[in-house]
């Protein structure tokens, strides 16, 4: 599953073949944000949680699909909140919301949620650092402590590791991610002529089995500018991981450079054969109306780990 900006496309991988089996489109007023899959409700069917944001990216306008057997349906429509799913390795899937001010996308409590009396409400709070904008934090047990603990990006696109009283107990020396989505915020003084603020891009925290271990998966956007520019350009990409050695993330394996940039990407077993992929998108190439150019994306996966040995 994907989203276009104003586009929910559901794919199936069947038979050794990746199709599309549906569009729902949405308003050109909706910016399709992010989006997560969980059956919260317990129903047996997954519901797709989509975050979304009005035209300028100042007011969550969120909502959720369900399939009842023939269609997907909006169960939850013009919700305020930001939805994320973690999986965790002992609780399996749960769901995170966060509720920003208006025109302030990088504030507000974070929560954990769940389904209750026909909708989605929030329960324990999960503490981060003032300015952590849920699409980037996820929970795992990153310290491979058997305790789960969150893993988020700061607003200069720097890992942080949050401790349970959400104090910043590690942050990478780099950056990563590289979101091209933003918001233009408040101009912060006279000289300033724009003042976007990127979104932060998903992290994963995935349970190498082979190795027993936890591991934070990343994606590196490398800008033409180094991010020191308003604007991004990015020409090259790759895939990290970085496993926790009791000091900080250091790093475990990478992917091969790659040409363009990377939106978004998940973990999970796409094709049913016990081994655990990563599927993201590749933006190759963007459009232009002034240079006429046309978009070039593609899918890519990558395999994770080995299939699991049955118990004797």
């Amino acid at each position: 599953m994907t989203i276009a900006p104003h586009a929910v496309i559901i794919y199936r991988s069947e038979s050794g073949r990746f199709g599309k089996i549906a569009e729902i489109s949405e308003s050109n007023s909706n910016n399709l944000t992010g989006v997560d899959i969980a059956d919260m409700n317990n129903n047996g069917y997954a519901e797709i949680f989509v975050t979304s944001f009005n035209a300028k990216r100042t007011m969550v306008n969120s909502f959720v699909l369900e399939y009842d057997g023939t269609n997907f349906n909006k169960t939850i429509d013009g919700s305020y909140w930001i939805y994320r799913v973690a999986n965790t390795p002992t609780r399996g899937k749960i769901l995170l919301g966060q509720r920003p001010r208006i025109g302030k996308s990088f504030s507000g409590t974070i929560f954990e949620m769940i389904w209750q009396n026909g909708e989605y409400v929030p329960t324990d709070e999960i503490k981060t650092p003032r300015n952590t904008n849920l699409l980037g934090l996820t929970l795992g047990t990153v310290l491979n402590d058997g305790q789960e603990t969150a893993v988020g990006y700061k607003q200069n696109d720097h890992i942080q590791v949050i401790d349970s009283s959400g104090t910043t107990v590690w942050d990478s020396p780099d950056s990563y991610g590289g979101s091209m989505m933003y918001y233009d915020a408040p101009l912060e003084d006279l000289g300033q002529v724009v003042n976007k603020q990127y979104f932060p891009m998903r992290l994963v925290v995935w349970q190498n089995k082979a190795k027993k271990e936890s591991e934070v998966i990343a994606a590196k956007n490398h800008d033409l500018s180094g991010r020191k520019l308003e604007y991004r350009k990015f020409t090259k990409t790759h895939i990290e991981a970085f496993t926790w050695n009791g000091i900080d993330l250091a790093p475990s394996w990478k992917s091969r450079q790659m040409s363009g940039y990377i939106p978004d990407f998940t973990v999970g077993d796409f094709d049913n054969d016990g081994i655990d992929e990563l599927v993201a998108a590749l933006v190759i190439k963007e459009g232009g109306a002034v240079l006429f150019t046309e978009p070039k994306s593609t899918i890519i996966a990558l395999q994770l780990g080995t299939p699991e040995k049955p118990e004797s």
